[in-house]
């Protein structure tokens, strides 16, 4: 059991947050996802989101973003969650990507995914493989090192080209493979015998 000790001043600086807290809602929801703990207190919302989340093509999403980030755990510390959420969801996702995200090293000649890269470019190449898991402009752009537009720019040649697809869900944008594209990050990998990530 984690305790928090408040004295007078940490009082005084506390806040009430104006909003629901999109990331804490988010792990909230993704922790009852999780748990088969009082299921029948919560099968409505539980067969609801379910649904919800396979109408809208967002299981692979679930699976490859927000269950590696919010992984089944008896207790969520939520002070890990940035406090830049109540401005949103892109600004709490953009906090919670740079403080968890390692920075994306360049490819070496011995790199299993140079083929690829020499095909399509270091950046286009990094894309696609992010592109795997589902992932954000800005995911994108973190794991490639570039800028946010530059990052689109690459979505939307690989997206042209019919190797992902993107979904736009309010000011977010999730881009996600297409068989073609899974076929090439395949045989990209199959070529260089390894099926480890490009960055």
């Amino acid at each position: 059991m984690l305790r928090i000790h408040f004295n007078d001043a940490d009082l005084a600086r506390t806040r009430l947050a104006p909003a629901p807290d999109p990331l804490f809602e988010v792990a909230a929801s993704m922790h009852r996802l999780q748990s088969s703990r009082g299921r029948w207190a919560y099968a409505g919302w539980y067969r609801a989101a379910r649904r919800d989340l396979r109408e809208r093509g967002l299981e692979r999403a679930l699976r490859g973003v927000l269950l590696p980030l919010y992984p089944r755990a008896a207790y969520y510390p939520d002070f890990l969650t940035p406090s830049s959420g109540v401005e949103g969801l892109e600004a709490g996702l953009e906090a919670y990507s740079l403080l968890h995200e390692p920075a994306a090293r360049p490819l070496r000649d011995e790199d299993p995914g140079r083929s690829l890269a020499d095909l399509l470019g270091r950046a286009r190449a990094i894309a696609l493989q992010a592109a795997a898991g589902g992932a954000t402009t800005g995911e994108i752009a973190r794991a490639a090192g570039v800028s946010a537009s530059a990052a689109s720019r690459h979505a939307t040649v690989l997206r042209d080209a019919g190797l992902v697809t993107t979904v736009r869900n309010g000011p977010s944008v999730l881009h996600t493979l297409t068989p073609a594209g899974a076929a090439v990050l395949r045989a990209a990998r199959g070529a260089a015998g390894d099926a480890g990530p490009l960055s």
